[in-house]
């Protein structure tokens, strides 16, 4: 009997959101063209990641209220790491060193005292046009729209902001700030937390800022980028490195092989 509940329940949310998203459609048809043909792409390609039931530590949750609670202290635990196994002394240990790293060269950097250059506005209008649109928006509700769309008047005052950034070689912690969206891995059971890749949607300002010192460190880092690189490269694809593998495999060449924590990440 609770079991049916919960279905029933489940069915009525999915039947309201699909009602709401007809109404949407019908709307965008009367007033605005373009979204109205986004909206009906985005409906051809939809397909069901989503789950009405999930189980956290081995307990189920149906209730919206629940499930989000329960992504809440799952993500908790994840940035705690209050675990002792061997995996997780693996991560303490791994986070130390990355500790350690960060606060050398933060004193290096800082020792060296060498000036950041001003962004300009050729540089923040490039990165604005950059910006896709129908992306999440940060945890202040600001999306790529906005900038692509703000008065001209606006620029100058983002413009200056980043400009003090610079100065004071220092982003203050709200720039910081992500919403975590749990991601399902393929071919996982959607039901599981530890099956998800936690996603977070950072804000605009930190896009900006990291527009900008890319397209600065590009032409100084990829001379020294190795040349056997294949993935986070431009122009390049993991699928070649596969390629390569499965074409020496098939020449029976010895071939030898590393996967580090794929599981994690795909």
């Amino acid at each position: 009997m609770v079991k049916a509940k919960r279905l029933l329940r489940s069915e009525q949310r999915r039947d309201n959101a699909s009602t709401k998203n007809i109404e949407k459609i019908m709307m965008a048809s009367q007033n605005n063209n373009k979204l109205f043909h986004q909206l009906i792409q985005n409906q051809r390609g939809v397909k069901n990641v989503t789950t009405d039931i999930m189980i956290f530590n081995t307990k189920e949750q149906s209730e919206p209220e629940d499930i989000l609670e329960g992504w809440k202290s799952y993500f908790e635990d994840l940035y705690k790491n209050h675990k002792t196994d061997d995996e997780t002394n693996y991560n303490n240990e791994r986070f130390i060193l990355a500790t350690i790293q960060n606060e050398l060269i933060e004193q290096i950097e800082t020792n060296r005292n060498e000036e950041i250059k001003q962004a300009n506005e050729e540089e923040v209008k490039l990165s604005i046009q950059k910006l896709k649109y129908g992306k999440s928006p940060g945890s202040d509700g600001i999306s790529d729209e906005h900038l692509k769309n703000m008065p001209v008047e606006l620029l100058q005052y983002i413009i200056n902001i980043i400009i003090l950034i610079f100065t004071e070689k220092d982003v203050p912690s709200t720039l910081k700030e992500g919403v975590v969206t749990p991601v399902l891995k393929s071919g996982k059971d959607q039901m599981y937390p530890e099956n998800h890749r936690g996603i977070t949607v950072t804000k605009f300002f930190s896009t900006l800022i990291e527009s900008i010192l890319i397209d600065r460190i590009k032409p100084k880092l990829l001379p020294q980028q190795s040349k056997l690189q294949r993935r986070f490269t431009e122009k390049s694809s993991s699928l070649i490195a596969a390629f390569m593998c499965k074409l020496l495999q098939r020449n029976t060449r010895t071939t030898y092989s590393l996967d580090i924590r794929c599981s994690k990440s795909i």
